[in-house]
């Protein structure tokens, strides 16, 4: 018969193994933080996820959400963020950015600079700049900018 050390060490291995598979199957996303014009914002969030044209509200915890099973590989999702005053709405997010860490960002006007890269089209004016920064776990960040025009 096994001694305890070795059943316990026996138990300790199964229920990491058990943990590390189930790691495996639920993914989820972390939004590190919403910030506003450079500053951090502590507020409560919700998101909704456009899957099969339909908007669904994934399951929450306090800074993130898990990713939905319908989320495959080689499609783009549309995301509408809700946070304080702003309900931002991206467009085709691809798949692989549920893999990342999030930061939402808002920048209103007087604009930073890094935000006026793009020209504003003639006759409008911009309003409003929000983004998602994917901040992967390995690998180069990337950014998802949103610009409103009055």
């Amino acid at each position: 018969m096994a001694s305890r050390k070795t059943r316990a060490v026996i138990l300790t291995w199964t229920v990491l193994v058990s943990i590390e598979l189930f790691a495996g199957q639920i993914r989820f996303v972390q939004i590190l933080k919403f910030e506003v014009d450079g500053k951090q914002h502590n507020e409560k969030f919700m998101i909704f996820l456009k899957l099969d044209d339909k908007l669904k509200e994934p399951l929450r915890f306090e800074n993130g959400f898990v990713v939905p099973e319908e989320v495959s590989a080689d499609e783009k999702f549309d995301a509408r963020l809700i946070f304080g005053k702003y309900d931002l709405y991206f467009e085709s997010i691809h798949a692989s950015a549920f893999d990342t860490n999030w930061i939402v960002g808002v920048d209103e006007a007087p604009f930073d600079p890094d935000n006026l890269e793009t020209p504003v089209p003639a006759g409008k004016k911009l309003k409003l700049v929000y983004w998602i920064q994917f901040v992967p776990r390995h690998g180069e960040e990337t950014r998802l900018v949103v610009r409103v025009y009055k």
